[in-house]
């Protein structure tokens, strides 16, 4: 879904700013704003894609975002643990990577040499 900011003309010349989350095109949410405000619409400014899981939560509807919680490390400072967790699979993900590029050519020869051996076992 996208976010729109929808500027509404009032009499007293005091403009009303909505927020209107649940459309995808401006004529849409210039329609919908003025069908529930009753007032003419003076501009639609595009915010961009607006997060359904969150709208979700705060309205109270059945689906619910969790969010992890920050960890606080020494110093007070907030701590990501998805970030923290992404590294943690980087590492060892990189280290089977070096590993076999490093040692291809042993992998390469044990590999053939056993599938050979085990044709040629399967063969008498």
């Amino acid at each position: 879904m996208n976010r729109w900011e929808v500027t509404l003309e009032r009499e007293n010349g005091i403009n009303k700013t909505v927020i209107v989350d649940d459309c995808y095109y401006e004529d849409e949410a210039r329609l919908l704003a003025e069908s529930q405000y009753g007032l003419p619409v003076l501009k639609v400014i595009y915010h961009g894609q607006s997060n359904v899981w969150d709208v979700s939560n705060r309205n109270g509807n059945d689906y619910t975002w969790y969010d992890l919680p920050k960890q606080r490390a020494r110093g007070g400072v907030n701590v990501d643990i998805d970030g923290l967790f992404g590294v943690m699979m980087i590492i060892p993900a990189l280290a089977t990577l070096v590993i076999i590029i490093e040692y291809w050519l042993p992998i390469l020869l044990i590999t053939c040499g056993v599938g050979a051996f085990m044709s040629f076992n399967k063969n008498k």
